[in-house]
């Protein structure tokens, strides 16, 4: 569910708003172990960091990202990721 809440107030410009609910759903994945939710979590901070101008801060959550995704075994995330990073996923 806040997964869904980004796409409903992303195009609203409401980008805090949805950012905060991404980090509770980071607080949540934390807490069951789930290293794909995670890496999502932070494809979708890393968004919201590039959104504010904090470059550096976004890539380094996508590379945390993908290696999460990759220990994950999460083809979908990796190269979600990957795709942000503007690498080329090996398929």
């Amino acid at each position: 569910m806040r997964f869904g809440m980004r796409s409903s107030l992303f195009p609203l410009g409401r980008h805090d708003d949805w950012a905060d609910h991404i980090r509770e759903a980071e607080l949540l994945v934390l807490e069951i172990g789930d290293n794909a939710r995670l890496a999502s979590c932070y494809n979708y901070l890393s968004s919201h960091h590039w959104i504010r101008g904090r470059h550096k801060e976004a890539i380094k959550l996508l590379e945390n990202g993908l290696q999460l995704a990759e220990s994950a075994g999460d083809l979908s995330v990796e190269v979600t990721t990957k795709f942000h990073l503007c690498k080329q996923p090996q398929v």
